[in-house]
């Protein structure tokens, strides 16, 4: 179970107890634990499936058989994240890693948005939209007082906002227009939604492709797609709480964990 500081204003709790409900009534025993209580984690199990974070929980699950695996929620972080993309030319906005406590930087023009690089946001001073100059420089400052060495830097992108959600190789692939909701209220910042015909079947095609070079199974994230209805990826996360579909999802989840099992991974 992923501690609360990894989801704040999220009921992660929600999709992990109805994938262990399915898991139950399908005959597999199955024990939940936090992922801050590393020193009661069983030390055999036919598989793990987990939703932690912490360098200490990941560290406990190394070498055994995982979903998501530890490397793969490793790679999540967006310092990670943002090289992989840019190596493997996800479409994405452009984006450069700046360091908090640098006054000289090539940033690309217009609006910024400026993400912790060391791991996901915790709070909503871990992502931040600037105009200017004088903001970039106020909010670096704001960063590295809290103690974040680096941040991602994104061009703003003008366009219609869309969260998905996935479970790879399953089939399941899940969009939506998320209006009037979001953790930290970063959404409206995109404006209404224009509803600009896009291709869902190439948005799905480019995250799963994402989750294979990452290395992770169970996955979620937000896109921006523009008036031609080209999408860019703009955030990418590691077992979101899917929200909006947390029965389909769930199902999606303990089928992909009984493959798992069936071939002994």
């Amino acid at each position: 179970m992923r501690a609360e500081v990894y989801s704040p204003r999220s009921n992660d709790t929600a999709i992990m107890e109805s994938v262990t409900h399915l898991l139950m009534l399908r005959r597999h025993h199955v024990e939940i634990v936090s992922e801050t209580d590393v020193d009661r984690f069983p030390q055999r199990a036919n598989l793990y499936f987990s939703m932690a974070r912490s360098p200490e929980a990941l560290a406990a699950l190394d070498g055994r058989c995982v979903v998501n695996a530890p490397q793969g929620v490793r790679n999540c972080r967006r310092e990670a994240l943002t090289a992989l993309m840019q190596t493997n030319h996800v479409p994405m906005p452009k984006t450069v890693l700046m360091d908090t406590a640098s006054s000289e930087f090539t940033l690309p023009s217009g609006p910024l948005w400026l993400k912790r690089a060391d791991g996901w946001s915790m709070s909503a001073d871990d992502v931040c939209q600037v105009h200017n100059e004088e903001e970039l420089k106020a909010a670096l400052l704001g960063f590295n007082k809290r103690g974040i060495a680096a941040v991602v830097a994104s061009e703003h992108l003008a366009g219609d906002l869309v969260k998905f959600y996935g479970v790879k190789d399953t089939g399941f692939f899940y969009w939506y227009y998320p209006e009037g909701e979001g953790r930290f209220g970063h959404e409206r910042e995109n404006g209404l939604t224009r509803g600009y015909t896009f291709s869902a079947t190439a948005l799905n095609h480019e995250a799963e492709r994402l989750a294979g070079l990452i290395g992770i199974d169970i996955y979620g994230g937000d896109a921006v797609i523009d008036e031609r209805g080209q999408f860019k990826l703009i955030d990418f996360n590691d077992w979101p709480s899917f929200s909006r579909c947390i029965g389909d999802a769930a199902t999606a989840i303990a089928d992909l964990l009984e493959t798992h099992l069936d071939d002994g991974i």
